[in-house]
């Protein structure tokens, strides 16, 4: 049975605020709306918009990244050394 991990300790939210600022340019096109809407009077709803955009794409690619590395398989079990030069545990026992 999997443990749960809150999102606030498993890094999703640390993940998801880095994958923001790599798509600033979002933020930046709702910023030049905002300019846009203060100095020539567009609407608002733009800014929203991308505002919107920004974070919901960041917030899917995060989620599918997260569910990626979640879905893993299984741990390989340790392979038995077959390397006849190297030293094995009976080598190192006190005789």
């Amino acid at each position: 049975m999997m443990r749960r991990v809150s999102p606030l300790n498993s890094g999703f939210v640390l993940a998801l605020l880095l994958n923001m600022v790599f798509r600033f340019e979002w933020a930046a096109a709702a910023l030049i709306l905002l300019i846009l809407h203060f100095v020539l009077g567009w609407p608002l709803f733009p800014v929203w918009l991308c505002l919107a955009a920004w974070v919901l794409h960041s917030l899917l690619v995060t989620a599918l990244l997260t569910a990626v590395t979640r879905s893993g398989g299984k741990e390989a079990p340790p392979l038995p050394n077959k390397n006849p030069y190297s030293k094995t545990n009976s080598d190192f026992t006190q005789k």
